[in-house]
């Protein structure tokens, strides 16, 4: 299930409508900053993660997989906000 929503609608675009696109481009640039930190996190933790046998492994094993989801919720509000700058863009077009 997603997080946000995956069609940007006139009512998206309501919600969002006192959010400036510059606030919106600061936020996709450190998401992105934040994204690659975890991505470093999570490499470092799988490598913990080979030695399956130890109880510190099993419990890195839990941290790698929260850090993951939180790659992939990040990663899924940058589509967002990129869709929602995409969305105003048109709209300022036509």
């Amino acid at each position: 299930m997603a997080t946000y929503p995956t069609e940007i609608t006139q009512k998206v675009l309501r919600d969002n409508v006192s959010i400036s696109n510059h606030t919106i481009t600061v936020n996709i640039r450190n998401i992105e900053i934040e994204i690659s930190k975890l991505k470093k996190e999570f490499g470092g933790y799988r490598l913990i993660t080979q030695d399956t046998s130890s109880a510190e492994a099993r419990m890195t094993q839990f941290v790698r997989d929260a850090k993951q989801s939180q790659i992939n919720e990040r990663q899924e509000f940058i589509v967002f906000l990129r869709a929602l700058l995409e969305k105003r863009q048109l709209g300022a077009i036509q």
